[in-house]
Protein backbone atom coordinates (compact mmCIF):
# COMPACT_ATOMS: atom_id res chain seq x y z
CA UNK A 1 0.00 0.00 0.00
CA UNK A 2 1.92 3.66 -0.93
CA UNK A 3 0.51 7.00 -2.16
CA UNK A 4 -2.37 8.39 -0.74
CA UNK A 5 -6.47 7.78 -1.08
CA UNK A 6 -8.67 5.41 0.06
CA UNK A 7 -9.08 1.59 -1.34
CA UNK A 8 -12.48 -0.43 -0.73
CA UNK A 9 -12.28 -3.82 0.36
CA UNK A 10 -16.21 -5.09 -0.17
CA UNK A 11 -15.45 -9.05 0.05
CA UNK A 12 -12.00 -10.21 1.62
CA UNK A 13 -8.75 -9.89 0.79
CA UNK A 14 -6.39 -13.01 2.52
CA UNK A 15 -3.14 -12.35 3.10
CA UNK A 16 -0.96 -15.21 2.75
CA UNK A 17 2.78 -13.43 3.59
CA UNK A 18 2.41 -9.47 4.03
CA UNK A 19 0.47 -6.27 3.48
CA UNK A 20 3.00 -3.20 3.59
CA UNK A 21 1.83 0.09 4.18
CA UNK A 22 5.31 1.83 2.63
CA UNK A 23 6.73 4.82 4.37
CA UNK A 24 4.83 8.51 3.39
CA UNK A 25 1.23 6.60 3.13
CA UNK A 26 -1.69 8.82 3.39
CA UNK A 27 -4.78 6.51 2.58
CA UNK A 28 -6.60 3.63 3.94
CA UNK A 29 -7.69 0.20 3.19
CA UNK A 30 -11.40 0.09 4.39
CA UNK A 31 -13.75 -2.95 4.53
CA UNK A 32 -17.34 -1.34 2.95
CA UNK A 33 -20.84 -2.55 2.08
CA UNK A 34 -21.63 -1.73 -1.33
CA UNK A 35 -24.59 -0.10 -1.92
CA UNK A 36 -25.96 0.29 -5.71
CA UNK A 37 -29.09 3.00 -6.28
CA UNK A 38 -31.36 0.80 -8.67
CA UNK A 39 -32.48 4.32 -10.48
CA UNK A 40 -28.84 5.41 -11.21
CA UNK A 41 -26.77 2.53 -11.13
CA UNK A 42 -24.70 4.61 -8.62
CA UNK A 43 -22.36 3.27 -5.98
CA UNK A 44 -21.94 4.47 -2.20
CA UNK A 45 -19.76 2.58 0.09
CA UNK A 46 -20.01 2.23 3.96
CA UNK A 47 -17.93 0.65 6.30
CA UNK A 48 -18.56 -2.71 7.46
CA UNK A 49 -17.92 -4.24 10.97
CA UNK A 50 -19.76 -7.30 10.23
CA UNK A 51 -17.01 -9.73 9.43
CA UNK A 52 -18.45 -9.68 5.51
CA UNK A 53 -16.00 -7.89 4.10
CA UNK A 54 -12.35 -7.79 6.06
CA UNK A 55 -8.55 -8.54 5.22
CA UNK A 56 -7.46 -12.19 6.73
CA UNK A 57 -4.26 -12.53 7.58
CA UNK A 58 -5.04 -16.29 8.50
CA UNK A 59 -2.33 -18.08 10.15
CA UNK A 60 0.62 -17.17 7.86
CA UNK A 61 -0.10 -13.17 7.05
CA UNK A 62 2.21 -10.40 8.66
CA UNK A 63 0.86 -6.98 8.68
CA UNK A 64 3.55 -3.64 8.65
CA UNK A 65 3.70 0.13 8.53
CA UNK A 66 0.15 1.17 10.40
CA UNK A 67 0.18 4.94 11.18
CA UNK A 68 -2.46 7.41 12.18
CA UNK A 69 -2.42 8.39 8.37
CA UNK A 70 -1.95 4.88 7.19
CA UNK A 71 -4.18 1.82 8.50
CA UNK A 72 -6.73 -0.92 8.08
CA UNK A 73 -10.02 0.53 8.92
CA UNK A 74 -12.98 -2.08 9.24
CA UNK A 75 -11.87 -5.78 9.98
CA UNK A 76 -8.86 -7.92 10.05
CA UNK A 77 -8.97 -11.41 11.04
CA UNK A 78 -5.91 -13.35 12.17
CA UNK A 79 -5.40 -16.69 13.80
CA UNK A 80 -2.37 -18.24 15.61
CA UNK A 81 -1.56 -21.37 17.71
CA UNK A 82 -0.08 -20.10 20.94
CA UNK A 83 2.90 -21.41 23.13
CA UNK A 84 3.74 -20.99 27.00
CA UNK A 85 5.69 -18.11 27.66
CA UNK A 86 6.02 -17.36 23.58
CA UNK A 87 4.91 -13.58 22.53
CA UNK A 88 1.97 -14.32 19.82
CA UNK A 89 1.21 -10.81 18.02
CA UNK A 90 -1.16 -12.39 15.47
CA UNK A 91 0.76 -11.20 12.23
CA UNK A 92 0.93 -7.42 14.06
CA UNK A 93 -2.76 -7.25 13.66
CA UNK A 94 -2.59 -5.14 17.27
CA UNK A 95 -3.23 -7.46 20.11
CA UNK A 96 -0.38 -9.44 21.91
CA UNK A 97 -0.88 -12.57 23.86
CA UNK A 98 1.62 -14.38 26.13
CA UNK A 99 -0.44 -17.39 27.89
CA UNK A 100 1.11 -19.79 30.57
CA UNK A 101 0.36 -22.98 28.40
CA UNK A 102 0.30 -24.37 24.58
CA UNK A 103 -2.35 -24.06 22.84
CA UNK A 104 -2.10 -25.76 19.61
CA UNK A 105 -5.61 -26.43 18.46
CA UNK A 106 -8.39 -25.01 17.82
CA UNK A 107 -6.19 -22.27 17.17
CA UNK A 108 -6.96 -19.03 18.86
CA UNK A 109 -8.91 -16.37 16.78
CA UNK A 110 -8.60 -12.57 16.54
CA UNK A 111 -11.45 -10.47 15.10
CA UNK A 112 -10.18 -6.75 15.03
CA UNK A 113 -12.60 -3.83 14.12
CA UNK A 114 -11.32 -0.04 13.58
CA UNK A 115 -13.32 2.92 13.24
CA UNK A 116 -16.50 1.45 15.09
CA UNK A 117 -16.35 2.19 19.21
CA UNK A 118 -18.52 -0.80 21.22
CA UNK A 119 -21.22 1.38 23.16
CA UNK A 120 -20.20 2.10 26.94
CA UNK A 121 -18.41 1.23 29.16
CA UNK A 122 -18.53 5.10 30.57
CA UNK A 123 -21.54 7.54 31.58
CA UNK A 124 -23.09 9.18 28.89
CA UNK A 125 -21.14 12.54 29.87
CA UNK A 126 -17.17 11.05 29.81
CA UNK A 127 -15.39 10.25 27.07
CA UNK A 128 -16.63 7.22 25.06
CA UNK A 129 -14.45 4.09 24.44
CA UNK A 130 -11.88 4.13 21.62
CA UNK A 131 -12.87 2.92 18.63
CA UNK A 132 -10.87 -0.03 18.20
CA UNK A 133 -11.97 -3.44 19.45
CA UNK A 134 -10.83 -7.28 19.56
CA UNK A 135 -12.57 -10.13 19.79
CA UNK A 136 -10.93 -13.23 20.87
CA UNK A 137 -12.03 -16.45 20.75
CA UNK A 138 -10.51 -20.07 21.86
CA UNK A 139 -9.00 -21.52 24.78
CA UNK A 140 -7.16 -18.69 25.62
CA UNK A 141 -10.81 -17.71 27.50
CA UNK A 142 -10.84 -21.07 29.20
CA UNK A 143 -9.26 -21.98 32.35
CA UNK A 144 -6.35 -22.50 33.46
CA UNK A 145 -5.28 -20.34 30.76
CA UNK A 146 -3.57 -17.31 32.50
CA UNK A 147 -2.01 -14.44 30.16
CA UNK A 148 -0.49 -11.67 29.95
CA UNK A 149 -2.21 -9.29 27.66
CA UNK A 150 -1.34 -6.20 25.40
CA UNK A 151 -3.24 -3.87 23.17
CA UNK A 152 -2.27 -2.12 20.65
CA UNK A 153 -3.84 1.36 19.52
CA UNK A 154 -3.38 4.42 17.10
CA UNK A 155 -3.04 7.66 19.15
CA UNK A 156 -4.90 9.64 16.45
CA UNK A 157 -7.94 12.16 17.99
CA UNK A 158 -10.06 9.83 15.54
CA UNK A 159 -9.46 6.75 16.85
CA UNK A 160 -8.96 8.12 20.67
CA UNK A 161 -12.53 8.81 20.55
CA UNK A 162 -12.55 11.95 23.12
CA UNK A 163 -10.23 9.84 25.88
CA UNK A 164 -6.34 10.79 27.07
CA UNK A 165 -3.90 8.39 26.97
CA UNK A 166 -2.46 8.16 30.34
CA UNK A 167 -5.64 6.93 31.54
CA UNK A 168 -6.62 4.46 29.56
CA UNK A 169 -7.45 0.87 30.86
CA UNK A 170 -8.97 -2.10 29.20
CA UNK A 171 -11.93 -3.45 29.59
CA UNK A 172 -14.05 -6.80 28.52
CA UNK A 173 -17.12 -7.32 27.54
CA UNK A 174 -18.97 -11.03 26.77
CA UNK A 175 -21.16 -9.94 24.67
CA UNK A 176 -20.11 -6.60 22.20
CA UNK A 177 -21.76 -4.87 24.87
CA UNK A 178 -22.94 -4.30 28.38
CA UNK A 179 -22.47 -5.41 30.85
CA UNK A 180 -18.61 -4.31 31.45
CA UNK A 181 -15.94 -5.70 32.94
CA UNK A 182 -12.50 -3.51 33.71
CA UNK A 183 -9.39 -5.85 33.33
CA UNK A 184 -7.07 -2.48 34.08
CA UNK A 185 -3.60 -2.54 32.58
CA UNK A 186 -0.67 -0.08 32.31
CA UNK A 187 -1.00 2.66 29.67
CA UNK A 188 2.54 3.28 27.80
CA UNK A 189 2.22 6.64 25.99
CA UNK A 190 5.38 6.45 23.98
CA UNK A 191 4.48 2.74 22.60
CA UNK A 192 0.75 3.03 22.33
CA UNK A 193 -0.07 0.04 24.36
CA UNK A 194 -1.63 -0.97 27.35
CA UNK A 195 -0.55 -4.27 29.28
CA UNK A 196 -1.86 -6.26 31.90
CA UNK A 197 -0.91 -9.57 33.07
CA UNK A 198 -2.90 -12.58 34.98
CA UNK A 199 -5.77 -11.93 32.50
CA UNK A 200 -7.90 -15.02 33.03
CA UNK A 201 -10.36 -14.44 30.17
CA UNK A 202 -10.42 -11.92 27.07
CA UNK A 203 -13.67 -12.19 24.94
CA UNK A 204 -14.28 -8.91 23.36
CA UNK A 205 -12.00 -5.71 24.74
CA UNK A 206 -11.65 -2.27 24.02
CA UNK A 207 -10.31 0.89 25.89
CA UNK A 208 -12.04 2.99 27.94
CA UNK A 209 -11.33 5.77 30.85
CA UNK A 210 -10.15 4.44 34.35
CA UNK A 211 -10.94 7.39 35.59
CA UNK A 212 -14.62 7.48 34.59
CA UNK A 213 -15.93 3.74 34.26
CA UNK A 214 -19.82 3.29 33.95
CA UNK A 215 -20.82 3.48 37.60
CA UNK A 216 -24.54 1.88 36.63
CA UNK A 217 -25.89 1.14 33.29
CA UNK A 218 -29.76 0.54 33.60
CA UNK A 219 -30.44 -1.42 30.20
CA UNK A 220 -34.76 -1.00 31.13
CA UNK A 221 -36.73 1.48 33.04
CA UNK A 222 -40.16 1.78 33.03
CA UNK A 223 -43.28 2.87 35.01
CA UNK A 224 -47.16 1.58 34.78
CA UNK A 225 -50.29 2.13 36.00
CA UNK A 226 -51.27 -0.82 38.42
CA UNK A 227 -54.97 0.38 39.45
CA UNK A 228 -54.58 3.11 41.60
CA UNK A 229 -50.78 2.54 42.08
CA UNK A 230 -47.86 2.94 39.90
CA UNK A 231 -45.32 0.57 39.54
CA UNK A 232 -41.60 1.81 38.69
CA UNK A 233 -39.38 -1.01 36.95
CA UNK A 234 -35.59 -1.17 36.27
CA UNK A 235 -32.78 -3.20 35.83
CA UNK A 236 -28.97 -2.72 35.73
CA UNK A 237 -26.43 -4.91 33.42
CA UNK A 238 -23.43 -3.57 35.92
CA UNK A 239 -23.14 -1.88 38.75
CA UNK A 240 -19.76 -0.32 40.01
CA UNK A 241 -19.81 1.39 43.05
CA UNK A 242 -23.12 2.13 43.89
CA UNK A 243 -25.25 2.70 46.94
CA UNK A 244 -28.51 2.53 45.30
CA UNK A 245 -31.64 4.30 43.71
CA UNK A 246 -33.87 7.35 45.25
CA UNK A 247 -36.91 7.14 43.18
CA UNK A 248 -38.50 10.69 42.35
CA UNK A 249 -41.73 11.96 40.75
CA UNK A 250 -42.84 15.44 39.37
CA UNK A 251 -46.32 16.26 38.67
CA UNK A 252 -45.13 18.88 36.12
CA UNK A 253 -41.81 16.97 34.72
CA UNK A 254 -39.58 20.01 36.37
CA UNK A 255 -39.78 19.47 40.16
CA UNK A 256 -38.76 16.36 41.66
CA UNK A 257 -39.40 15.08 45.05
CA UNK A 258 -38.22 11.90 46.84
CA UNK A 259 -40.93 9.39 46.98
CA UNK A 260 -38.61 6.55 48.44
CA UNK A 261 -35.06 4.75 48.52
CA UNK A 262 -34.32 1.19 47.27
CA UNK A 263 -30.75 0.32 48.22
CA UNK A 264 -28.15 -1.64 45.53
CA UNK A 265 -28.65 -5.70 46.10
CA UNK A 266 -24.77 -5.35 45.31
CA UNK A 267 -22.97 -2.43 44.96
CA UNK A 268 -20.55 -3.89 42.27
CA UNK A 269 -21.88 -6.56 40.23
CA UNK A 270 -21.68 -8.03 36.49
CA UNK A 271 -24.77 -9.37 36.07
CA UNK A 272 -28.35 -8.41 35.70
CA UNK A 273 -30.00 -7.06 38.69
CA UNK A 274 -33.97 -6.38 38.76
CA UNK A 275 -35.78 -3.61 40.80
CA UNK A 276 -39.03 -2.07 41.33
CA UNK A 277 -40.66 0.30 43.80
CA UNK A 278 -45.01 1.06 43.97
CA UNK A 279 -45.72 4.14 44.54
CA UNK A 280 -48.72 3.92 46.66
CA UNK A 281 -49.35 7.73 47.39
CA UNK A 282 -53.20 8.42 47.70
CA UNK A 283 -55.41 10.81 45.43
CA UNK A 284 -53.20 10.55 42.30
CA UNK A 285 -54.80 12.74 39.02
CA UNK A 286 -53.14 13.85 35.67
CA UNK A 287 -49.89 12.89 34.61
CA UNK A 288 -47.10 11.65 37.17
CA UNK A 289 -43.32 12.05 35.68
CA UNK A 290 -41.32 9.15 37.60
CA UNK A 291 -37.66 9.16 37.29
CA UNK A 292 -34.35 7.56 39.34
CA UNK A 293 -31.82 9.11 41.00
CA UNK A 294 -28.07 6.96 41.30
CA UNK A 295 -26.62 7.40 43.95
CA UNK A 296 -22.63 6.27 44.25
CA UNK A 297 -21.11 5.15 47.70
CA UNK A 298 -19.08 8.08 47.24
CA UNK A 299 -22.15 10.80 46.98
CA UNK A 300 -22.14 11.30 43.15
CA UNK A 301 -25.07 11.18 41.40
CA UNK A 302 -26.66 10.41 38.09
CA UNK A 303 -30.25 10.47 36.75
CA UNK A 304 -32.20 8.55 34.67
CA UNK A 305 -34.63 9.45 32.15
CA UNK A 306 -38.26 10.06 33.12
CA UNK A 307 -41.39 8.14 32.29
CA UNK A 308 -44.75 9.18 32.76
CA UNK A 309 -47.98 7.65 34.11
CA UNK A 310 -51.68 8.93 33.52
CA UNK A 311 -54.18 8.99 36.51
CA UNK A 312 -56.76 10.49 34.51
CA UNK A 313 -60.35 8.89 34.78
CA UNK A 314 -61.16 6.34 37.68
CA UNK A 315 -58.52 3.86 39.00
CA UNK A 316 -59.63 0.47 38.10
CA UNK A 317 -60.28 -1.87 41.75
CA UNK A 318 -57.90 -4.48 40.38
CA UNK A 319 -54.92 -4.79 38.03
CA UNK A 320 -52.08 -7.44 37.16
CA UNK A 321 -48.80 -5.98 35.76
CA UNK A 322 -45.65 -9.08 35.10
CA UNK A 323 -42.10 -7.39 35.16
CA UNK A 324 -39.29 -7.02 34.00
CA UNK A 325 -40.72 -8.06 30.30
CA UNK A 326 -39.11 -9.59 28.94
CA UNK A 327 -37.41 -11.45 31.72
CA UNK A 328 -34.09 -13.52 32.19
CA UNK A 329 -33.85 -15.09 35.38
CA UNK A 330 -36.33 -13.86 38.10
CA UNK A 331 -40.44 -12.45 37.25
CA UNK A 332 -42.22 -10.75 39.78
CA UNK A 333 -45.82 -9.97 39.51
CA UNK A 334 -47.30 -6.49 40.79
CA UNK A 335 -51.27 -7.08 41.61
CA UNK A 336 -53.94 -4.13 42.80
CA UNK A 337 -56.40 -6.46 44.93
CA UNK A 338 -59.74 -5.24 45.94
CA UNK A 339 -60.55 -7.69 48.08
CA UNK A 340 -57.94 -9.81 50.61
CA UNK A 341 -57.17 -13.91 50.29
CA UNK A 342 -55.15 -16.48 48.15
CA UNK A 343 -54.99 -16.06 44.52
CA UNK A 344 -53.78 -18.54 41.86
CA UNK A 345 -50.92 -18.10 39.00
CA UNK A 346 -50.78 -19.78 36.21
CA UNK A 347 -48.03 -20.20 33.81
CA UNK A 348 -48.92 -21.97 29.92
CA UNK A 349 -47.33 -22.41 27.16
CA UNK A 350 -48.74 -21.02 23.95
CA UNK A 351 -50.04 -24.23 23.01
CA UNK A 352 -52.32 -23.91 26.47
CA UNK A 353 -50.70 -26.99 28.79
CA UNK A 354 -50.55 -25.14 32.30
CA UNK A 355 -46.69 -25.41 33.38
CA UNK A 356 -46.35 -24.01 36.26
CA UNK A 357 -49.21 -23.32 39.40
CA UNK A 358 -48.90 -21.18 42.36
CA UNK A 359 -50.92 -19.62 45.09
CA UNK A 360 -50.32 -16.04 45.50
CA UNK A 361 -51.60 -14.84 49.45
CA UNK A 362 -53.09 -10.87 48.88
CA UNK A 363 -53.98 -8.40 51.06
CA UNK A 364 -56.39 -5.17 50.09
CA UNK A 365 -54.29 -2.66 47.94
CA UNK A 366 -50.95 -3.20 46.45
CA UNK A 367 -48.85 -6.74 46.44
CA UNK A 368 -45.71 -7.30 45.25
CA UNK A 369 -44.98 -11.08 44.67
CA UNK A 370 -42.47 -13.17 43.39
CA UNK A 371 -42.94 -15.96 40.63
CA UNK A 372 -41.42 -19.26 41.28
CA UNK A 373 -39.07 -21.31 39.10
CA UNK A 374 -39.10 -18.99 36.11
CA UNK A 375 -35.49 -19.25 35.54
CA UNK A 376 -36.16 -22.78 34.72
CA UNK A 377 -38.30 -22.27 31.62
CA UNK A 378 -36.73 -22.26 28.13
CA UNK A 379 -36.76 -19.18 26.21
CA UNK A 380 -40.11 -18.46 24.76
CA UNK A 381 -43.56 -16.54 25.05
CA UNK A 382 -45.64 -17.97 27.85
CA UNK A 383 -49.21 -16.46 29.40
CA UNK A 384 -49.43 -16.37 33.15
CA UNK A 385 -52.62 -16.02 34.56
CA UNK A 386 -54.07 -15.08 37.74
CA UNK A 387 -57.16 -15.95 39.36
CA UNK A 388 -57.99 -13.42 42.05
CA UNK A 389 -59.97 -13.81 45.27
CA UNK A 390 -62.61 -10.94 43.86
CA UNK A 391 -63.35 -13.64 41.12
CA UNK A 392 -61.45 -11.65 38.54
CA UNK A 393 -59.17 -13.51 36.35
CA UNK A 394 -56.25 -11.04 34.20
CA UNK A 395 -53.67 -12.84 32.09
CA UNK A 396 -50.35 -10.93 30.41
CA UNK A 397 -48.24 -12.48 28.70
CA UNK A 398 -44.08 -12.93 29.30
CA UNK A 399 -41.18 -13.26 27.56
CA UNK A 400 -38.10 -15.42 29.16
CA UNK A 401 -35.20 -14.54 27.32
Amino acid sequence: MTGTGDKLVVNSISVANTLTFEPGTSGHIRTVTETVNPSTGVSTFTLNTSKTANINLKSTGLLFGETNNAYIEGVTLADRNLLAGQTQTFGNIGVDITPNRDILGPTVSITRTVGDPLSGPVTPTSPRPVKRQYGISGDVNNAPTVSTLTFHYLDSADELNGNTEPSLTIFRTTNNGIPYAKIGGVADVAANTVTQTGVTSINTITLGDVNNPLPVTVSSFDAKRAGSDALVSWTTAQEINNKGFNIQVSTNGAEYRTLGFVSSTSPNSNSAKSYSFTDTEKNKVGVRYYRLQQIDTDGKTAFFAPRTVSFEGRATGSGVLAYPNPYTTDLRVSLNASVSGNATARISDMTGRVIGLQVLPLTIGSNDLSIENMSTLKTGIYVLTVSLPSGETKSIRVVKQ
